[in-house]
């Protein structure tokens, strides 16, 4: 009987020791994990801020390589396309502009039911860009503001694009080229 007695004393000094030394890993993971996140937020905070915003989008102004396009994005039920008001957009601002082809994407609304299909679609028309060999986009969207920010993901990181807004007034007009 004092063997076994001896044995769970040893077994229970053992398990004391264990959980010391478990608290103490525990202890020293937490310290270091927080000092890891109070440097994140230290480093977020110090991150660069964009300088000559003004310059850049007055640079990106106007077509800046050899084969433009521009791409008219119509979401929209109860618009068809907005490929004719482009297409005058672009004759308005005369001499090259004139000339860039306007490829389009139409769907009949976007809903969540339908994101699956115009994010396969969106692939299929830049990967069609693609083998236009396009230079950079001038891109005219109708439609929610969940398929700007689709559109941006996918076109992220890729050939210029630049973002086109319709005004109150009803005109295009540019605001600034897709940036990080």
């Amino acid at each position: 009987m004092e063997i076994i007695e001896s044995i769970f004393d040893m077994l229970d000094k053992i398990s004391v020791v264990t959980g010391l030394i478990a608290a103490l890993f525990s202890v020293l993971i937490w310290i270091k994990l927080r000092r890891q996140n109070k440097r994140l937020q230290e480093i977020a905070g110090t991150s660069p801020k964009i300088e000559n915003f003004k310059e850049l989008v007055d640079y990106h102004k106007d077509i800046k390589t050899i084969n433009p396009y521009a791409l008219a994005v119509s979401l929209l039920p109860t618009t068809d396309s907005i490929k004719g008001d482009v297409e005058r957009f672009l004759k308005g601002k005369g001499g090259e502009w004139e000339k860039m082809p306007v490829e389009e994407l139409n769907m009949n609304g976007l809903s969540p039911e339908s994101i699956e299909d115009f994010i396969n679609t969106l692939r299929v028309k830049r990967r069609q860009l693609e083998a236009q060999n396009a230079t950079e986009i001038h891109l005219f969207i109708a439609g929610p503001i969940q398929a700007g920010t689709l559109i941006g993901a996918m076109f992220d990181n890729w050939r210029p694009v630049k973002l086109y807004h319709k005004n109150q007034k009803g005109n295009y007009e540019f605001w600034c080229h897709l940036i990080k």
